[in-house]
């Protein structure tokens, strides 16, 4: 579960009145989606706002690397993947950071997980 602080920290940054959050966790907040609702966007290209917890990075059997993210927002986290190509574009990622990320939602081992298309960092 997410602290309150990093709720709140969330919020400020995005941006969004924390009376706007509704206790019945509607399917969005602001228009944004949420890793609340994100089952509903099954096979869908979204955008979300995550602030990136975990970061690790690997290479593939070809060398390439690859990056696993855990993103979180105000009401849970979710993983994301980038895959090589879309990893030589966007590299500089750095933990604790919000950012917009444009991301296929898919299901892998009855868990959601997001394969990351473009990122755009949130800036104060």
């Amino acid at each position: 579960m997410i602290s309150q602080r990093r709720k709140n920290r969330f919020l400020e940054e995005n941006k969004i009145d924390n009376d706007s959050v509704n206790n019945s966790m509607n399917i969005s907040v602001n228009n944004n989606i949420t890793t609340n609702n994100i089952k509903m966007y099954f096979n869908k290209t979204i955008t979300i706002y995550l602030l990136v917890d975990k970061k690790r990075e690997i290479n593939t059997k070809n060398n390439d690397k690859m990056l696993f993210l855990t993103g979180s927002d105000e009401f849970n986290s979710i993983e994301l993947v980038m895959f090589p190509k879309t990893y030589e574009n966007y590299y500089n990622i750095t933990r604790g950071e919000v950012y917009k990320f444009l991301a296929n939602v898919e299901k892998r081992n009855s868990s959601y997980q997001l394969i990351v298309k473009s990122i755009e960092k949130v800036e104060n």
